[in-house]
């Protein structure tokens, strides 16, 4: 088995992680606990779609932590209904762009995106920088809007929230399986 990055899906039947690995959180409720590793690669991933975005001579995007805290709880989300289906990564979407509207953006835009890739291979720090530069190319190459969200012109802010769980494959071998969502905002 192979690390790949995927759109809201997954080519390789993968087990069922424990459910009991994250903690409960909702707008309301607590906020998303962030690993070190996690939070790394949010920044990876900003500065990489960044460095895209003013190699087209578009300006970078300010990242703003309320709106990364609701992409955190959408990729909580992603991550506690195991979901892999491109048809149901926005579920919801509504409901995060109300709540950024309710914020004072009036422009919404969402990219999700499911990596799985090895333990060592995520805990390492060169290897998240050539993991967030395969998720921006699959980005970028996808026929579904998300170059669009990236290159819009309009957009202003973004907010990036990443969830991971660990887990050993049928051959005990250790996974992270990784849940991305970038919103966009102006």
């Amino acid at each position: 088995m192979t690390g790949t990055i995927f759109d809201c899906f997954n080519l390789f039947p993968t087990p069922k992680p424990a459910t009991d690995l994250l903690s409960e959180s909702g707008l309301s409720g607590e906020p998303v606990r962030v690993s070190e590793s996690d939070s790394s690669f949010e920044n990876q991933i900003f500065d990489t779609v960044n460095q895209h975005r003013t190699s087209l001579r578009l300006p970078p995007l300010r990242l703003v932590p309320e709106i990364s805290r609701t992409a955190r709880e959408h990729s909580l989300w992603m991550c506690r209904e195991e979901v892999w289906e491109g048809e149901i990564c926005h579920t919801g979407s509504k409901d995060r762009g109300a709540h950024l509207m309710s914020l004072g953006f009036d422009f919404i835009r969402e990219n999700v995106a499911t990596a799985q890739v090895s333990e060592y291979r995520y805990r390492n720090l060169e290897n998240r920088r050539s993991t967030a530069d395969v998720i921006l190319a699959h980005w970028i190459a996808s026929t579904k809007g998300h170059r669009e969200s990236i290159e819009e012109r309009e957009s202003t802010h973004t907010g990036i929230g990443v969830v991971s769980r660990e887990f050993q494959d049928e051959d005990g071998d250790e996974w992270i399986l990784i849940y991305v969502t970038q919103l966009f905002g102006r």
